[in-house]
């Protein structure tokens, strides 16, 4: 797919790109807060369930940095979907916590 040449009244500088997409971005925010809301989950339990269904099965250690959660808090967000039924959790070796070995 080609680029189209930028004329001269065009402006493709980074501060006009970032303002495009934070004006694209606060027009899409009330919508996807609203989307969220209705599944009563809150804003932590969607991005860890959003970073699950991406990145596949993932330890809590590993979950907690790329949705910018605290240790603690990503232990009490996973429990929370835990006890929802919505994820459940295995030791390394792929069984649940507590089986025997």
């Amino acid at each position: 797919m080609k680029r189209k040449a930028t004329t001269e009244k065009q402006d493709s500088t980074g501060v006009h790109v970032w303002l495009v997409f934070m004006k694209a971005f606060q027009a899409l925010f009330p919508h996807a807060e609203e989307s969220i809301k209705r599944t009563e989950l809150g804003d932590s339990d969607f991005r860890v369930l959003e970073a699950l269904l991406h990145k596949g099965p993932l330890p809590v250690n590993t979950i907690g940095p790329k949705v910018w959660l605290t240790p603690g808090s990503i232990s009490v967000t996973v429990g929370r979907l835990v006890k929802r039924g919505l994820v459940s959790r295995k030791d390394h070796q792929g069984r649940p916590p507590g089986a025997p070995g």
